[in-house]
């Protein structure tokens, strides 16, 4: 039994000792990435993994009327080299089209009598 255990310890050992040497390279250098302007995110994302096009399901109250604001931001590790104005908008209904084929759903835009953009531009100051 001890000869047996002594076996194994020593299996053990030498598949660690293999193991250890390797050089991993870092799976994320920062370095070597790049900045996205992104929406911060109004609530969790309710698409799968893997969809094209992410889904957001924010938990609104039903009311007459709500203000959503959904900030825009500038996410990496570097700065914004200068000031960047971004455009945003409602996505066309090709968009929505493919979303629904794609997670077989059938979503409709919404009809734009029933939404105000206050504002389609943003700013990102450097």
């Amino acid at each position: 039994m001890k000869k047996i255990f002594i076996n194994i310890l020593m299996l053990i050992s030498i598949s660690m000792l293999i193991t250890s040497c390797l050089k991993d390279e870092i799976v994320l250098d920062p370095s070597k990435t790049n900045n996205v302007i992104e929406f911060g995110n109004p609530s969790d994302i309710v698409s799968p993994e893997g969809a094209t096009y992410y889904m957001y399901g924010p938990a609104l109250e039903i009311k007459p009327e709500i203000d959503l604001v959904v900030p825009v931001s500038y996410s990496g590790t570097k700065t914004a080299p200068e000031k960047i104005s971004v455009v945003v908008g409602v996505a066309p209904t090709s968009v929505i089209t493919e979303y629904n084929t794609q997670q077989s759903t059938s979503f409709i835009l919404l009809p734009s009598n029933l939404y105000t953009i206050v504002s389609t531009t943003a700013e990102i100051p450097s």
